[in-house]
């Protein structure tokens, strides 16, 4: 990654090394599963107390919990139209 954003950065130290981007996949798993974002953010940031993986951290841990959320809406929709749809037509089952 690192020559590919050669000239954008430069030697400035903003990229980290590949193991802080698996840990903040990691923050981003736990966030997305937990739903617990800000903690997910804070218990990396203390093992790791690296200030250079913050950036990916919050980064990886927004990306997942937008992802979460909107897929949680997109759920909620199917619901309520499968609600209104069973109470304007009855139940499905036949007994």
């Amino acid at each position: 990654v690192h020559p590919l954003l050669g000239g954008f950065v430069g030697d400035s130290g903003l990229l980290s090394a590949p193991q802080a981007y698996a840990l903040a996949g990691m923050a981003a798993t736990l966030a997305g599963i937990c739903r617990i974002p800000l903690t997910a953010s804070l218990i990396l940031f203390e093992i790791t107390r690296d200030y250079g993986i913050i950036l990916p951290i919050l980064v990886s841990v927004a990306v997942s919990s937008l992802q979460v959320s909107s897929r949680d809406t997109k759920e909620e929709e199917n619901t309520r139209a499968f609600t209104s749809y069973v109470s304007r037509n009855g139940s499905s089952s036949s007994s």
